[in-house]
């Protein structure tokens, strides 16, 4: 059997709280959300296709879309600089 000790860093320890506390917060809002109980469309997935066509039928204000993406967070350094695309 080891006597491996494993030591937790505390700045790490301190991280994950705040991302774990971003993650509730997050998760509290969109339970919060009035979603629609019909959709006339759903588009699967805000990469460069599903967000061109989720803008383009949502220019329609007679029809209601639901985007769903299931990737992770935005919520990095290297997001918080960049400029939106024009589309």
């Amino acid at each position: 059997m080891s006597d491996a000790r494993f030591d937790s860093d505390p700045e790490q320890d301190t991280r994950t709280a705040g991302f774990a506390e971003r993650v509730r917060a997050n998760q509290q809002k969109l339970t919060a959300a009035e979603l629609k109980p019909h959709y006339d469309f759903i588009v699967c997935g805000s990469g460069s296709s599903g967000s061109v066509v989720a803008r383009r039928l949502a220019e329609n204000v007679e029809v209601n879309v639901l985007l769903l993406e299931a990737g992770g967070s935005d919520d990095m350094p290297k997001h918080h600089g960049s400029r939106p695309m024009a589309l």
